[in-house]
């Protein structure tokens, strides 16, 4: 007999549940809601407002706080190091031991001042430091260079990270793809990469091989003159050994310091004689 009643309640139990189970699902279907614009119920008081402050950049120290000295602390990067004949466009260039290093950016370029050439060659030493990226590699017949990835006139010669691609393109403050050629080397290793420019002929070596990897003229509007820089695309990369022959002079080991700072970016040094 109590097994029989406890069956029954369990058997109401089920069939409660199961009735607001299904009152639920109806209710959920037939739900609507109603909104009239043009009927307004309650006004918010024009004294009502929020606001939000948040700790960026000097929002809050040497804004509402009136900080009069920033990085007190002197660990704030530097701004690093310029190089005598180049101009530095973007990211975070650096020399040690005749190697430069730049740091992942999206286009950063280091672009020689001089000379201004047609004809010549240029070549240089690149090894990828990190187990991704994108590419780096050459500009070349440069010129009105700026800060920004596309800001500037010459063509880029580059390698791609996966150490399968060489790419060509042409810049006139605006990017196209002009011919790309497979290649095989090894991104941690370092790797030569060397360009000829005969005219509107462009001939490019790589590891020092006989024939060019890649031989391309520009018939269309070619960029004949203009001096030489090395660039990244998203990747850590070192050079060496930029050599630059042109038919009235050769130009290696170029790259020297004029000027190095490794204080705080907050403060300007001071020197005295």
């Amino acid at each position: 007999m109590k097994s029989t009643i406890l069956k029954l309640r369990n058997l109401v139990g089920c069939l409660f549940c199961l009735l607001i189970f299904m009152n639920q699902q109806v209710f959920s279907q037939n739900a609507r809601l109603t909104i009239d614009a043009s009927q307004v119920l309650k006004k918010i008081s024009p004294l009502m407002y929020g606001s939000c402050i948040e700790d960026v950049n000097h929002e809050i120290y040497g804004g509402l706080y009136d900080q009069k000295i920033f990085g007190e602390s002197f660990e704030e990067p530097s701004p690093g190091i310029n190089f005598e004949g180049f101009s530095e466009y973007e990211g975070s260039w650096n020399l040690q031991d005749s190697t430069v290093s730049v740091q992942t950016w999206p286009g950063a370029k280091l672009v020689s001042i001089s000379p201004v050439f047609s004809d010549g060659s240029a070549e240089v030493n690149l090894k990828f430091t990190d187990t991704s990226g994108d590419n780096a590699g050459f500009i070349f017949h440069v010129s009105t260079s700026g800060n920004g990835a596309d800001n500037f006139n010459g063509y880029e010669l580059s390698l791609l990270h996966n150490g399968t691609v060489l790419r060509l393109g042409k810049h006139q403050h605006n990017y196209a793809l002009l011919k790309e050629v497979p290649v095989t080397f090894t991104p941690g290793n370092w790797t030569n990469l060397k360009v000829k420019m005969l005219g509107a002929r462009i001939l490019v070596y790589v590891n020092k091989a006989a024939s060019p990897a890649l031989d391309y003229t520009d018939t269309s509007n070619p960029i004949l003159n203009g001096t030489v820089g090395l660039r990244t695309w998203n990747s850590n990369v070192l050079f060496k050994n930029l050599i630059i022959d042109t038919p009235n002079d050769t130009l290696a080991d170029v790259f020297k310091i004029s000027r190095a700072s490794y204080v705080s970016s907050q403060w300007d040094v001071i020197s005295s004689v």
